[in-house]
């Protein structure tokens, strides 16, 4: 069961990742819940602690340092949105773990996602662009995605490709031809 305006934003924290932007929403949406989840990176101790400090100034915000995968699961299955607006992304696990929860998506036009072809409940955006951000969370507030068009996305090749069984048969093989 989806909690409405319950948005979730799940990496590392450390300037790449840009959480701090995400803050900023927080205070723009107050009748929204906000939950980061991410230790912090070692050698960003400036950007952590301003992180930090920005945490303190929100009411609707909560801040868990660290998940096991399935508690992890557990808040993406209840998450309405999933939001990172990373400088620069592969495709991370929490985007997969996020997508394959039925969460509506807002993803840094910088994140590899995009070219899995995902359905049109996950939109790219510039993590500069404050403007369409603050749109793109409002329209996605109010959009309903298709539980059977997201599963047969989910089937895509792609995203089969980099299961768990899949990497690890082809790290056998890797280590097996060094």
């Amino acid at each position: 069961q989806k909690i409405k305006k319950t948005v979730v934003c799940a990496g590392r924290i450390e300037p790449r990742k840009n959480q701090i932007s995400v803050l900023k929403l927080a205070k723009l949406f107050p009748d929204f819940t906000f939950t980061f989840i991410g230790d912090s990176n070692p050698y960003a101790v400036q950007y952590s602690n301003k992180f930090q400090n920005e945490l303190k100034k929100y009411k609707n915000v909560s801040y868990i340092k660290f998940l096991d995968l399935k508690k992890l699961k557990k808040i993406f299955r209840s998450a309405e949105i999933f939001i990172s607006l990373s400088f620069f992304e592969v495709v991370s696990l929490t985007e997969l773990e996020a997508y394959s929860a039925h969460c509506k998506m807002i993803d840094s036009k910088n994140s590899y996602f995009r070219y899995i072809n995902p359905d049109e409940g996950v939109v790219f955006v510039d993590p500069e662009d404050e403007g369409i951000i603050v749109n793109t969370l409002l329209n996605l507030s109010n959009f309903k995605i298709s539980n059977t068009k997201r599963k047969n996305s989910l089937l895509n090749d792609k995203i089969r490709a980099m299961s768990s069984k899949n990497i690890k048969n082809n790290l056998k093989t890797l280590f097996s031809n060094i």
